[in-house]
């Protein structure tokens, strides 16, 4: 997956202007993001770097339904989900859309992504992507960070009790204008991944 990600930073490096225009108005622009994915996708498979994908993705578990943003099959035939998120935290417009309000407990926010992860358990890996715009302060970001890797300790978020993140990408090897935040989605219960 590693290999997958690197492709998709550096695809995005050459959108960068994106980012600042997207920022200077201070908006948010996920659909942008999945178009560009798909179509990045598509030459991936079309070149035989993944096996297969899938966007808008429905899987049962516990008879319930769930739909994650993309679904990719690698060569070696190990069905990943990644959830999207794009965070426009600039503030241009006077939103109130700092980086914490993406880390709310919300039907739009990171928490959600995650209890849906919690719930879907027939998958062999699960990720969520971040596109941040601009690029958080550090400190800022570690602290968001520490919130989601101290859930165990806060009664209220009970079910991801056995959360475990694991960042993949460093804020640090990003510029000013944005971060894509990879992070690997675990639950430690019962052997589950």
């Amino acid at each position: 997956m590693r290999e997958i990600l690197n492709e998709i930073c550096e695809y995005f490096k050459y959108k960068e202007k994106n980012f600042v225009v997207f920022t200077e108005n201070d908006v948010r622009i996920e659909g942008w993001f999945k178009g560009e994915l798909l179509m990045l996708f598509k030459e991936m498979k079309d070149n035989n770097r993944i096996k297969n994908f899938d966007r808008e993705v429905s899987r049962f578990s516990d008879g319930k339904r769930f739909q994650v943003d993309f679904s990719i099959t690698t060569n070696d035939d190990v069905e990943r989900f990644i959830e999207i998120k794009s965070l426009s935290i600039g503030q241009k417009k006077k939103t109130p859309r700092n980086l914490s309000f993406y880390f709310r407990d919300d039907n739009l926010g990171v928490i959600n992504d995650l209890k849906k992860f919690k719930q879907l358990k027939n998958c062999q890996e699960k990720y969520i992507m971040l596109f941040v715009y601009p690029n958080p302060k550090i400190d800022k970001w570690q602290k968001m960070i520490k919130k989601l890797k101290e859930f165990e300790e806060l009664k209220e978020f009970e079910e991801l009790k056995e959360l475990k993140l694991d960042i993949i990408t460093d804020i640090n090897d990003f510029n000013d204008n944005y971060y894509i935040a990879f992070m690997k989605v675990q639950f430690e219960n019962k052997g589950e991944r």
